[in-house]
């Protein structure tokens, strides 16, 4: 019995028949060609070629042991090439560095002078305190003068605020009525090596008659033990001379003492410079040994080599006269005019 086929509205549909395979020797058709060419996916070649060990473990590779024993050495050793390096540059260049530093050192030292100098007033109460003024003093100063207190410090305040020049009585052997001036002068030397002094002495700027303005003594008692030199300007051997406990000039102190400083090592001496004629202007000179070499240093009265120069007056309690002169007697309640010559 027929069956009449399915029509559209049968549920099951229509029936799919797989179609009948070609003919024996006859070529399946193929569709037309997928299109190529920009805007289209390229054409499936088919899937990509399989590695033989695809699908299953890789095989080890062989290990490179020069390699490896290579990077351990270079671990090893590059960082003890850097010490090593490290210890040679210090063991041989630092010497050649600190050298270098030392001769910019010295170089930088020797445009100063070789050594320094300081100065400083060592003025006590054991001699007469005098001030001399080249000219009389005025009204006013006279009047402020004579109602002070005869104490040391208000009288040299005085004295320094109205121009005095400071000196000191003194007298050696028999010669009395000499100015004296005194002042500790220290040393040090400024040098990579050591700095000889030879000698010190003395050396005349000016001279001139002493001052005859005005004159005033303070008198003090006492007596003092100070290890120094002396300079006797008034004489014709200007040298340091060492002195005894009384102040007498002995021979000259760079005959029986030698003296060299290091680099920050110091001297400290008290110098009493003397004269008892005109009133002198003068300077240390400082004869000196560097590098072997004779150097020679200037010392004023500042401490540097071109300021101001000491100044000795001259006598003061001799036979001159002065156009004004004031006397403070130990322990009166004021100064009084005139000055007492016996």
């Amino acid at each position: 019995m027929a069956f009449p086929p399915p029509g559209p509205g049968d549920p099951h549909g229509p029936v799919h028949r797989r179609p009948a395979p070609p003919p024996q020797g006859v070529p399946p058709r193929q569709g037309p060609p997928p299109p190529q060419g920009p805007g289209y996916p390229p054409a499936w070649q088919g899937p990509p070629p399989q590695a033989p060990w695809q699908g299953r473990r890789p095989p080890r590779r062989p290990v490179d042991w020069w390699k490896v024993v290579a990077y351990m050495v270079a671990t090893l050793l590059v960082p003890l090439l850097i010490a090593g390096g490290t210890l040679a540059a210090n063991y041989y260049l630092a010497p050649a560095e600190q050298d270098r530093r030392e001769k910019a050192k010295e170089q930088a030292l020797a445009v100063e002078a070789p050594l320094r100098v300081k100065l400083a007033d060592t003025w006590s109460n054991d001699a007469y305190m005098i001030w001399v003024w080249d000219e009389r003093l005025r009204p006013s100063a006279v009047t402020e003068l004579l109602r002070l207190p005869t104490t040391d410090p208000e009288i040299a305040a005085f004295a320094a605020d109205h121009g005095g020049i400071r000196t000191e009585g003194a007298c050696i052997d028999e010669r009395c009525g000499l100015s004296q001036t005194r002042f500790k002068l220290t040393l040090t030397g400024h040098r990579t090596g050591r700095v000889r002094i030879d000698q010190i002495s003395g050396r005349i700027l000016d001279r001139r008659p002493p001052p005859r303005g005005t004159l005033l003594v303070l008198p003090s008692a006492g007596a003092s033990e100070v290890e120094g030199g002396a300079i006797t300007l008034d004489t014709k051997d200007l040298r340091l001379h060492a002195i005894d406990q009384g102040g007498r000039p002995q021979r000259p102190y760079f005959d029986v003492r030698s003296v060299d400083l290091e680099r920050d090592e110091s001297l400290a001496f008290e110098i009493f410079a003397y004269n008892g004629g005109d009133d002198v202007d003068w300077e240390l000179v400082l004869d000196l040994t560097v590098d072997g070499k004779a150097e020679q240093m200037t010392v004023r009265a500042d401490g540097s080599p071109v300021g101001p120069p000491f100044r000795n007056p001259g006598g003061t309690l001799g036979t001159l006269t002065y156009g004004s002169e004031f006397f403070c007697a130990t322990g009166a309640a004021h100064c009084t005019p005139g000055v007492p010559r016996d």
